[in-house]
Parts: C-alpha cells; structure tokens; sequence
C-alpha cells in the first residue's frame, strides 16, 4: 500500500491503514505458511481462515486429498488423525466469532464507528445482527439488511449520541443460523 508515500492518505479515516490485519483478510493468506496477524496461529488454524476454500472440509476421509498418498500421516499409529477433538476430525464451528474490533470516535457527526472483523465457521452468517451491550446494559439488536455474507465479513457499526467520557461496550454476532458468538468487551473514549 502507500503508507510510506509522502503525501498519501495514512492520515484519512477508514483507509486501508487504519485497520488492523487479521489472517485471512486477504487473498492467499489462509495457505501462505505464515501468521499474518500475528496471534499464534497459522493459516487454516487461526480462527480469521475458518470457513477459507482452502481450509474447508476434513482431510480424513476424502478421495484424493494427502490422506490417501502413502507416505503421510494419515496411516501411522499415534499420529493426530486418530486423536478426538484435532483439526482434521472435527467439523468447523458455526458460532460468528469476532476475530477483530476496532474503533474510532468521528467528532464530524459526533458518533463512534466500530469495525468487527467476523469469521463464521458454519458459513451461515447470512445478514447477521449485532447484539450489544452499553455499560453493561443490553441495548436494541441491530439486524443487518443488505447482502448476505457467508463465512466471513467486516461489520461497520456506528453509535451515536453519547457525551463526552468512557464507555464500556459489548458486542456479539447472531449468524443466519440463529448462532450467536461470544462477546467482544472494549472500552472507548470520546
């Protein structure tokens, strides 16, 4: 990107440069061998990748994946395809997750903007709500109209009328299935 351009727009909000990396936000990261956002977990195993093509389905039993080439894993004793609850015997989740938030106070329209990175490993998430919560009281569901989404999408959430101060909020996502993820806690200043 152009974030060492002088003269680009590392100052403008809601540009490429003020949002956070999270794995798999971009083309080929779910499968590139490393931890794009840098939380551990690589690829398929990161939470941010669920629901990826490249990640889909389990390599146990399908015709024509590695688990059928001799020489793999996939056929000694002990190895990981035989132990209950690994990645390669266990169907993705189908809880949204909140894989990333962030937030910024627009003093323009005097509102707070929020961007929720969200991962759904059912891919269900469909036209998903936010539920959340506003110093520890739950506010309105917000349902979101607009295209469906399937396994992954960045939600833009804006609240308005709050004076000046700190605000505890909470958020959580309801997919298109009925499933609803676990909250994300934050605390925000204006």
């Amino acid at each position: 990107d152009d974030d060492d351009a002088v003269g680009d727009d590392d100052d403008a909000v809601g540009d490429d440069d003020d949002v956070d990396d999270w794995e798999g936000d971009e083309a080929g990261e779910c499968d590139d061998g490393a931890d794009n956002d840098r939380d551990g977990a690589f690829d398929c195993d990161d939470t941010g990748c669920m629901g990826s093509s490249v990640c889909a389905g389990d390599d146990d039993d399908a015709a024509g994946d590695d688990d059928d080439a001799a020489g793999d894993d996939d056929d000694a004793v002990g190895d990981d395809d035989d132990a209950v609850g690994d990645d390669d015997d266990a169907a993705p989740g189908s809880d949204p997750v909140i894989v990333n938030l962030l937030w910024q106070w627009n003093s323009g329209p005097g509102e707070f903007q929020f961007d929720m990175a969200v991962s759904d490993g059912g891919c269900d998430l469909g036209n998903p709500t936010v539920n959340w919560w506003l110093n520890g009281v739950a506010q309105t569901p917000a349902p979101l109209g607009g295209t469906a989404v399937t396994c992954q999408a960045t939600i833009v959430f804006y609240v308005s009328g709050l004076s000046s101060g700190s605000w505890d909020f909470e958020f959580s996502v309801t997919d298109g299935a009925g499933n609803t993820g676990a909250p994300w806690a934050v605390t925000v200043n204006n």
